[in-house]
């Protein structure tokens, strides 16, 4: 059997990482909107949907039992971390944001990042408790 969490009811806006993820929507909100009609529609759209499943794959995950589960959420919120970078590269290097507003977005896709692979990190030891207890 699949190891379970504590089940309780958990507040995800509680957690750390899922608050950066909500301030990092915040401002990719505010570059979307300020980009011409065609790239908000195009780029502003990609990179609002990676950003946005940052913080709903936290959330997903979060609340899940199983820690399989809520590393595999966990895991796509990575990704879409990776994704984010690529738009914000892709904003930079066409002259839609200016290389100080790339580098403190890319920052904080990092800092994600960062909190992301630590958690992620403490489930596989959880995970690995579960394999040598079956």
């Amino acid at each position: 059997m699949r190891k379970i969490r504590e089940l309780q009811d958990r507040d995800v806006r509680k957690l750390v990482v899922y608050q950066k993820s909500l301030d990092l929507v915040k401002e990719i909100s505010i570059i979307k909107e300020a980009l011409p009609w065609r790239e908000k529609n195009i780029l502003g759209d990609q990179i609002w949907r990676s950003a946005t499943s940052i913080s709903g794959n936290i959330s997903e995950g979060a609340t899940q039992v199983f820690f399989a589960v809520y590393f595999k959420h966990l895991s796509s919120a990575l990704g879409s971390c990776g994704e984010t970078c690529t738009w914000l590269e892709i904003l930079s290097q066409c002259g839609y944001i200016d290389k100080t507003t790339f580098d403190a977005l890319y920052e904080k896709v990092i800092e994600i990042r960062r909190i992301l692979l630590a958690i992620m990190k403490k489930i596989l030891v959880e995970i690995q408790d579960e394999k040598e207890v079956a």
